[in-house]
């Protein structure tokens, strides 16, 4: 019986390798031989995706697993492969087996068909046994630690060398960090030079001649876009910190705000309590920056604001916010 094999390597930089790739196949009724995957020419070439077959004296019946198994050859070479497809014998079912990983060294890794299954979707002995390992496995590479009494947990690794390797930025991501951070470094020498010897930067606008180099599509837009009421209230969804943003009936009593300062704000024939009362109007309060002792940079008192923002969900425009309040207590 011929199964037919197709390997796919991945494409990001030193994917590939020259290291002995080996399969086996695993069914309901047994498995194949273990099977060196070897065309003539190069294989497991970064990108590629090679084909082969594997043959076997018998069905195997249902496939429950591909074990792939990687062996040094001359020199150690590690391998991403992205997934492993098997099509069944006269043209039958073709399944996927997705991987997405790093081989490293003399390994040897299982792979099951790519159909999500709870626990209690698996019966099979062999798959149960699976989930288990690769379970064990889980836990093994990835670990917390307590870094300080009081504060969450943080990964076990004192650096990125200690992680699993599938889970490091690869080779072209730290080569583009590592690249955009001389730029970063270069530009910021320049504009230092530029600032003290120039004009000061007079308005918001002026930022503009930080990206000389490092320019990219969601900087520009954000330049573009940043004035606009709807893209002030997507950044409270989308920013560092969503869960600052409450939905209320009422006003809380430090927030001077009426309803016919925001009528304008409001979709027509409707009131700032009605739209309370229904659901689309959110609170997003710093108050707690209130307390927060000011900073002195040249003889000059930084001050921080602990805003009170009141955020309408507009049928038509979006997020947007139609009132903010500088600090708790005092007017807008």
């Amino acid at each position: 019986m011929d199964y037919k094999v197709t390997v796919a390597t991945g494409t990001s930089e030193y994917s590939g390798t020259n290291n002995y790739i080996y399969i086996t196949l695993v069914g309901e009724k047994g498995e194949s031989e273990k099977t060196v995957l070897d065309n003539p020419g190069l294989d497991f070439c970064r990108g590629a995706v090679d084909q082969y077959t594997v043959t076997t004296s018998a069905s195997l019946g249902q496939l429950l697993l591909v074990r792939l198994e990687k062996q040094r050859y001359f020199i150690e070479d590690n391998w991403f492969c992205r997934y492993v497809t098997v099509e069944a014998p006269a043209g039958g079912d073709v399944l996927i087996f997705p991987c997405y990983r790093w081989l490293v060294g003399d390994v040897k890794v299982e792979l099951r068909e790519g159909t999500a299954k709870r626990l209690t979707d698996d019966s099979l002995p062999q798959m149960l046994t699976h989930r288990k390992a690769e379970l064990q496995e889980r836990q093994k590479a990835y670990r917390w630690q307590m870094w300080a009494s009081g504060i969450p947990k943080c990964i076990d690794a004192k650096s990125e060398a200690d992680l699993p390797q599938d889970v490091r930025f690869d080779n072209e991501k730290r080569s583009d960090f590592e690249g955009s951070l001389h730029y970063a470094l270069l530009e910021l020498s320049l504009k230092k030079l530029a600032i003290k010897f120039g004009k000061s930067w007079n308005d918001l606008d002026d930022f503009k001649r930080i990206f000389w180099k490092l320019r990219s599509p969601i900087a520009e837009y954000t330049m573009d876009h940043w004035r606009e009421d709807w893209f002030f209230g997507y950044q409270f969804l989308n920013g560092c910190n969503p869960r600052m943003i409450t939905q209320i009936r009422e006003l809380p009593s430090n927030f001077r705000v009426t309803g016919d300062m925001v009528q304008a704000s409001l979709k027509p024939n409707t009131t700032l309590e009605k739209e309370m009362k229904a659901g689309n109007v959110y609170l997003v309060d710093y108050a707690i920056m209130d307390s927060i002792p000011t900073n002195v940079i040249r003889n000059q008192r930084q001050h921080i604001a602990a805003p009170l923002c009141l955020v309408y969900e507009h049928p038509e425009h979006r997020l947007i916010p139609i009132a903010i309040q500088v600090r708790p207590h005092n007017n807008l």
